[in-house]
């Protein structure tokens, strides 16, 4: 059974080992005992509930791992166990047996997104593209302005920046050409904590960054060329410290570094930060409050009727 590719290839998540559940993970697919929901088309999600032994012998992790099946379908496995009380037989509905209905949501919503960004639905998440745009750019300044004074245009060029990352997320199969107008567009109707650069500025911007850069990686450099006077002290390591505190639900840390890079964790991570009062006390939804004036909750707030149309709790 070949992987095909899992979060966990992310350059922010190569230092975790999961060798370990990959191992054992065939046998349960393979077995189909597990509990399992076929939503989204070409896709089955299979939810590692704890209620057999092959089950109960995985390794925990937290983020959904994609894998292909026997029948041309693509196969989520996502480990739900801490979230559920303990069960001895496979559930008719996870509703169930659900100890943390919040969590177990978080983990369900985000397997949902997961499959259908990879199946190509990106049209689905356009109406909140230039909110979550906003919303990245504010974590990426803020968790910066944690530990490095920054003046209002360097604050400014940051916020661009990592706008930009977050739109080039949003494009497949666009030239070079096209994908520098979309992205210049698309950043002037972001709103940012201040004013956006004026057209000059902008593209004086974009002739010094990487446009295509899609890893935290990429986007530091990027960081880096657009405040060069700052550049030694703008470190990868120094802003995934910053970012410690930032989320307290399903994953913690590493869903918060995670969702530096995959777009699925963003959205989801961003709506539950939103929509979700069990989560009111991270920073993350004390950021988002903050940034009300600049995204359209609203349509965040909508994504809830997409989500529904899948995986039922």
């Amino acid at each position: 059974m070949e992987k095909i590719k899992s979060m966990y290839d992310l350059p922010t998540m190569k230092p975790i080992d999961i060798s370990k559940v990959l191992d054992k993970l065939d046998k349960v697919i393979l077995e189909e005992k597990s509990y399992e929901v076929s939503n989204v088309d070409g896709y089955k999600f299979v939810f590692i509930t704890g209620y057999n032994e092959d089950e109960r012998d995985l390794p925990s992790w937290d983020h959904p791992i994609l894998r292909e099946g026997v029948r041309n379908e693509k196969i989520i496995v996502t480990d739900v166990r801490r979230f559920l009380n303990k069960v001895d037989e496979k559930p008719v509905f996870l509703a169930d047996v659900v100890k943390d209905k919040s969590g177990l949501l978080f983990m369900v919503n985000r397997t949902i997104v997961h499959a259908l960004l990879d199946s190509g639905n990106l049209g689905l998440f356009k109406q909140v593209q230039n909110s979550i745009a906003s919303l990245f750019a504010s974590v990426i300044v803020v968790n910066i302005s944690m530990y490095l004074d920054l003046n209002p245009k360097e604050k400014l060029l940051i916020e661009t920046v990592s706008a930009m990352y977050v739109h080039n997320m949003f494009l497949n199969n666009y030239s070079e050409d096209e994908r520098l107008s979309v992205i210049k567009a698309r950043v002037l109707n972001t709103k940012l904590s201040l004013p956006s650069l004026n057209k000059k500025e902008l593209d004086d911007l974009v002739l010094s960054i990487n446009l295509t850069a899609n890893t935290f990686k990429d986007l530091v450099t990027n960081i880096q060329n657009a405040v060069p006077g700052k550049k030694e002290i703008l470190k990868e390591e120094a802003i995934y410290s910053a970012l410690n505190g930032l989320w307290y639900g399903p994953g913690n840390v590493s869903t918060a570094l995670v969702h530096l890079e995959d777009l699925s964790t963003m959205i989801v991570l961003y709506y539950t930060g939103l929509e979700d009062g069990t989560y009111k006390r991270t920073r993350l939804a004390s950021l988002i409050a903050n940034s009300k004036r600049r995204i359209d909750d609203k349509a965040l707030s909508s994504l809830n009727l997409v989500l529904k149309q899948y995986v039922e709790l």
